[in-house]
């Protein structure tokens, strides 16, 4: 049974699998980056319920990240330096307290008190 699965810079091209959803014994981590993966994140990885730590950095994702917030067990969430846009939910604005967390360079608003968060984010990005 795989419960971390580290595929992090090797330049893999394309689109994450749909099958990806299927390896719901991943537990310790997903970690993607630095790669060239394309287009959205697929609605099956909301099957990993149990994932603890997520990372899609430096690749050419886009699309929402809604369905991140599905994974309910994540404390560290890498996003940072794709083309995602839309919504944060309140569920993925508490994982932005976890110093391991990056949305940085991508173009999110936050879904509540819009200004109340931006004032928090620019009080983190300063520490």
């Amino acid at each position: 049974m795989i419960s971390k699965l580290q595929l992090g810079g090797n330049l893999f091209g394309g689109k994450i699998p749909i099958s990806v959803g299927a390896m719901q014994n991943l537990i310790y981590g997903l970690n993607l980056s630095s790669n060239r993966l394309t287009g959205e994140i697929p609605v099956e990885i909301r099957n990993l319920k149990m994932l603890r730590t997520l990372d899609l950095s430096h690749n050419n994702l886009t699309g929402s990240i809604e369905v991140l917030g599905e994974l309910i067990s994540l404390v560290e969430l890498n996003i940072s330096y794709n083309s995602f846009c839309g919504l944060v939910s309140n569920t993925l604005m508490k994982l932005l307290n976890c110093p391991l967390s990056s949305f940085l360079g991508n173009i999110l608003a936050y879904a509540s008190d819009f200004q109340r968060q931006i004032a928090w984010l620019a009080r983190k990005e300063a520490l």
